[in-house]
């Protein structure tokens, strides 16, 4: 997880490994008194940041939608049109390792406005950053493809999401292809 410098030492660190231990634990096997512990600290310097492990969590969320709507920017706005779709499945595949399936389920059950915050910036980061990607790319001559519709760039999406779990050496090679079968010209 990538804590701004800013954030106080002590609660960067509480962040961190409580977000990695709910990522590996599971939010639920996760305590105060388990983070405490860990850090030697204090359950009263925990509760001078954080009143609750849910806040903890949802402190968590919000820098990593932070991060990674930064690194769209950036990645997006440095890449080439070929490596611009790469860009997009690196960052999205960062995001997603930074938060688990597992981590995921439990958030859907136990603190479905979170969840829902979740959801919300998929939809709207995401979804949006990469149909809008579709969109310049077609401007820009990119990809000799008809304009991305709802459905085909929900599908993309859907496609991205599940090259996930390739080698990404093997993924970067598919959107390639992808790419080129769209008519982009590899650069």
């Amino acid at each position: 997880m990538n804590i701004p410098d800013e954030i106080a030492p002590a609660k960067a660190r509480i962040l961190k490994l409580s977000i990695d231990a709910f990522n590996a634990k599971g939010y639920r096997k996760v305590s105060m008194d388990w983070v405490a512990q860990k850090l030697q600290i204090s359950k009263k310097t925990i509760y001078k940041y954080f009143q609750a492990k849910e806040e903890i969590l949802e402190s968590g969320l919000d820098l990593l939608f932070a991060h990674t709507e930064d690194q769209l920017k950036r990645r997006l706005q440095e890449a080439s049109n070929e490596e611009a779709m790469q860009a997009f499945f690196l960052v999205y595949r960062d995001y997603a390792g930074a938060l688990q399936p597992g981590l995921r389920m439990e958030i859907e059950s136990e603190i479905p406005y979170l969840f829902e915050r979740i959801n919300t910036f998929e939809r709207q980061v995401l979804k949006r950053s990469f149909v809008d990607l579709l969109k310049d790319l077609r401007s820009q001559g990119g990809i000799d493809y008809p304009s991305p519709s709802r459905v085909f760039a929900a599908s993309f999406y859907v496609m991205l999401k599940g090259l996930m779990e390739a080698p990404e050496d093997k993924a970067l090679f598919i959107i390639a292809a992808l790419y080129k079968g769209m008519g982009g010209q590899l650069e």
